[in-house]
């Protein structure tokens, strides 16, 4: 009774004969279910292998195209994970040897009993399907419990912020009316001990509700470009406060029109989290920096001359499930979440946080953004139009791409990122309204904004509109017009 499992097996032979021995020596064994690819060459066993799964190869070293050990380093380089049976003409210890170490499963020489090669491919191939499924169920499971987790905090998150709210929302009622009644101070002060311990607990919940959300995958970036400077000021006006209360000199070094492409929203956590992080470990005249690194025009840096982080912390100071938090300078206490929730969100962006510190002397925080330029299809059949629109677009540090009608833009559009459209209307196959309705039907190209551009006028406005055009120009162009209607639709400040 053969296996239900099928083995697949790549035989790479240049003697027929040799080869259909082996086939028939496989076909006669019990309990074994099997796929066999043959080849005769090893520039071919190299394509196999890149196109498809084998648990083990069966190898001959000597072959029209490659021989003696090269053979085998080859094939091991296309294939380090799958296990390579050597056959051999030459019972050659020394060669067996050198291949075993360097990584064979086996030397076998051909004209050795059948039974013992079958069984030894037999072995090698099920104990690589052995691997193979304990790795995918040790992965579905910890994919399960991450979301058990997930779904665990959320809940518990849920449950508790309502009655949180509630215990704030009393004590200050009760506060207010004990205040009337000219109870001591210190009654007071105990009140409010018990009232910011139930606030830090509530922000606690929140930055644990946050984290669920993004690792199930509930938040994701609203990719798009803006000015990152307005960004980081409205940032430092909402804490500029806390740097005044501990007299802290926060220094921002972000040139205006400085463009990143990213979720404003939640790009705005990072900074925060980064700046508010920066001010809790500094001291009475510290000095904390917003600036961009040289050569590294989409990430923001976060320098400060504080305390420092202790080096046996900063390897796990993104890690949520590791405490690391300290008391800040003045006393202030951190849920310890926030450093962890910004790399989840850098992450999300498929950017990174990272962090440089010595203890005493301060720390530097990296937010990097990928570095994304703007994509613009100018779609337009007439050659000279086409030149006169690209001479003008180049004045933008934007990428331009060009096609002659509807049918090429969607072919560019299927293999580009393009982040704005800028189409004619009277164009040869598909012109610039069938262009724009198939833009519209389809979800990952229907949020990108299409410009429709004609010569005629009026009466075409409405319906580009109906379709969804963002704006209609007319011919001749205003073209210091069209470009600020590019900056406008790209969100920034070129």
């Amino acid at each position: 009774m053969k296996t239900s499992t099928s083995l697949k097996i790549l035989l790479i032979e240049d003697n027929p004969g040799d080869a259909r021995l082996i086939k028939e020596m496989c076909v006669e064994a019990e309990n074994l279910s099997f796929e066999m690819d043959w080849t005769e060459r090893l520039s071919d066993a190299i394509g196999r292998l890149a196109e498809k799964k084998f648990d083990v190869v069966l190898l001959d070293l000597s072959l029209p195209d490659s021989h003696g050990f090269e053979t085998f380093a080859k094939a091991r380089d296309s294939a380090p994970n799958v296990p390579i049976v050597i056959l051999s003409g030459l019972d050659d210890q020394a060669l067996a040897m050198k291949a075993v170490q360097a990584g064979a499963q086996d030397y076998l020489v051909k004209g050795q009993v059948s039974s013992m090669i079958v069984a030894r491919v037999i072995r090698y191939a099920m104990e690589r399907k052995k691997i193979e499924e304990s790795l995918r169920k040790a992965k579905v499971e910890a994919e399960e419990a991450n979301k058990l987790k997930d779904k665990f905090l959320a809940l518990v998150s849920h449950d508790l912020k309502g009655p949180l709210t509630s215990i704030m929302g009393f004590i200050e009622l009760i506060r207010q009316d004990l205040q009337e009644f000219g109870v001591p101070e210190k009654v007071l002060e105990i009140l409010d001990i018990v009232h910011n311990s139930t606030k830090k607990m509530h922000f606690q919940i929140d930055d644990l509700l946050n984290l669920s959300r993004l690792r199930a995958g509930k938040i994701t970036p609203k990719l798009k470009f803006f000015d990152v400077s307005g960004m980081i000021l409205d940032a430092l006006e909402g804490i500029k406060f806390l740097a005044r209360k501990k007299e802290i000199d926060v220094v921002n070094k972000v040139p205006d029109h400085t463009r990143v492409y990213a979720d404003p929203t939640l790009f705005f956590e990072v900074i925060q989290n980064l700046v508010t992080n920066a001010i809790k470990f500094c001291r009475k005249g510290d000095q904390v920096t917003i600036f961009l690194p040289e050569n590294e025009r989409s990430t923001i840096a976060v320098a400060d001359t504080g305390t420092g982080i202790k080096p046996e912390l900063v390897k796990n100071i993104f890690n949520y499930l590791i405490r690391t938090t300290t008391t800040g300078t003045a006393g202030e206490i951190g849920t310890g979440l926030g450093l962890p929730f910004s790399r989840d969100i850098m992450e999300a962006h498929g950017g990174a946080l990272r962090v440089e510190s010595a203890e005493g002397k301060g720390s530097v925080f990296y937010a990097a953004l990928p570095c994304v330029k703007p994509g613009i299809l100018l779609v337009e059949d007439e050659l000279e139009d086409m030149i006169l629109f690209k001479k003008h677009l180049e004045k933008l540090d934007v990428d331009i791409f060009a096609a002659e009608n509807g049918q090429e833009a969607m072919k560019i559009l299927e293999e580009n990122s393009i982040h704005l459209i800028i189409a004619d209307i009277r164009m040869p196959l598909m012109d610039g309204f069938e262009l724009l309705q198939n833009i519209k039907k389809i979800s990952e190209t229907n949020p990108i904004p299409v410009i429709l551009v004609t010569g005629k006028a009026q009466e075409t406005r409405e319906y580009a509109f109906k379709l969804g055009a963002v704006d209609f120009i007319t011919k001749p162009v205003d073209f210091e017009k069209l470009l600020q209607k590019i900056r406008k639709f790209l969100y920034e400040t070129i």
